[in-house]
């Protein structure tokens, strides 16, 4: 992806009608790619380094999944003059449900195709959702000329950011060939694409946006948190008992022996954090984690106290979950600090940094988090012993693990689809018969 970047953005590149490139010769680009010397002089955190250069390698490796619902699903249910409603259908020019089908649509014609989205198929599309079609298309799609106009104007990565950047052409993710035909580049990149979508145009909104979603991502959080068939408080029972002003976390989950607390934190987290290993740029991007494990941890403190309404004396560990809004690479709040060793993650006092250490704090993302209450609906999974063997395991560098995923992916038989995104994909198939035995 990084050499059609970088032909594309050639100038004196031909666009077409040259002679197809040798596999030995692209396997010798490959190869000096991956020796390049990437590590910047000056760059002594390897730590740091390492997450950058992993990310877009872990991210080929995923499975194509449906993620790119998650978002318009979130706001499909919201009121047709609220904030995020108005913001998603300014910014895309359709509603929520018909992203949701079109895109269902396009992927069953590029599994269909083999990854090509053929003349006839997009036939069918057109008439079954007419201009909706032409406007999704529109976002998501470039020729080659198109798509050399487009990177050229596109802000670019840092200098030297090329090499850990996810390709920018999930920017559009479908190429159209000479004949129309519409094609992907790779499956995660058609994938990623479609997901950051939304995410991207409603970042344009700033403030505006973040602030109106943060509500929505808070409440799927703790929607999630209920289908886990755990013992759960929640913030608006916690609060309940200890007023509004008390410190709080979304969710605790009552495990035997534990309490493990959730806090979801969602903000724009642009590209560029994947992409970087400057430990003051991390610093600065991760600023809502870090309030997040001060957030987990003074209720942590509290929740040790005697006369506390909610202590158990059972219950002598901590452990927090902060569900990040997507994939942050920053694992545990051991690893997150290893990433700016000159400066430390602050606590609101000594007992609470006890009660919760950085060891017992993991960042997920959303869909790791939607995979483990998945785990614990259906497996019935026991998570203050996953907790511990994590931690456990973390503690030696010979089987610590980067992600939480991969500490629960030996537990689990097969991830599900949480119920409201089963919904939203049954709805969908509903419309889609219906619409194409109308065009039949």
């Amino acid at each position: 992806m990084l050499l059609v970047k970088w032909a594309l953005l050639e100038p004196n590149m031909r666009l077409g009608g040259g002679t197809p490139m040798p596999a030995p010769v692209y396997d010798m680009l490959r190869q000096r790619l991956w020796e390049a010397d990437r590590l910047r002089a000056g760059e002594a955190n390897l730590h740091a380094f390492m997450r950058a250069l992993t990310h877009v390698q872990l991210e080929f490796q995923q499975k194509l999944g449906r993620d790119f619902m998650r978002w318009p699903a979130l706001v499909a249910p919201l009121p047709e003059n609220s904030v995020l409603r108005r913001q998603f259908t300014n910014s895309l020019q359709l509603q929520p449900q018909d992203f949701i089908d079109i895109v269902l649509a396009v992927l069953a014609g590029l599994h269909r195709g083999n990854g090509v989205l053929s003349m006839n198929y997009q036939g069918i599309l057109r008439r079954v959702y007419g201009d909706r079609f032409y406007t999704l298309m529109a976002s998501i799609s470039r020729d080659l000329l198109g798509l050399r106009q487009d990177l050229a104007a596109a802000p670019g990565m840092p200098l030297g950011r090329d090499f850990e950047e996810f390709t920018v052409l999930h920017n559009w993710p479908l190429v159209r060939l000479d004949d129309g035909t519409l094609c992907w580049w790779h499956p995660m990149v058609f994938a990623h694409g479609i997901e950051n979508l939304v995410h991207n145009r409603l970042s344009e909104f700033g403030a505006d946006y973040t602030r109106a979603f943060s509500k929505v991502f808070e409440k799927y959080v703790l929607e999630l948190a209920d289908e886990a068939g755990v013992p759960l408080i929640t913030e608006g029972a916690y609060k309940a008992r200890l007023g509004e002003q008390a410190s709080a976390v979304e969710a605790i989950f009552q495990c035997a022996d534990c309490n493990v607390l959730v806090e979801s934190k969602m903000a724009l987290y642009p590209e560029v954090l994947m992409a970087t290993d400057s430990g003051e740029a991390l610093w600065q991007k991760s600023k809502r984690i870090r309030e997040g494990i001060g957030q987990g941890a003074a209720v942590a403190a509290e929740l040790a106290q005697s006369g506390h309404p909610f202590h158990r004396s059972a219950a002598r560990d901590n452990f927090l979950l902060i569900v990040a809004s997507r994939e942050l690479n920053f694992g545990t709040g051991t690893m997150l600090q290893r990433l700016f060793p000159e400066k430390a993650i602050s606590y609101p006092s000594g007992v609470a940094q006890r009660r919760l250490p950085l060891d017992h704090v993991f960042v997920l993302s959303i869909q790791t988090f939607e995979r483990l209450v998945g785990a614990l609906r259906v497996d019935r999974i026991d998570l203050s012993a996953l907790l511990r063997e994590a931690v456990s395991a973390n503690s030696d560098p010979r089987t610590a693990q980067q992600f939480f995923a991969q500490h629960l992916g030996p537990k689990v038989s097969r991830y599900t689809t949480p119920l409201r995104m089963q919904q939203v994909i049954d709805a969908s198939m509903g419309r889609a018969k219906t619409a194409m035995e109308a065009v039949a």
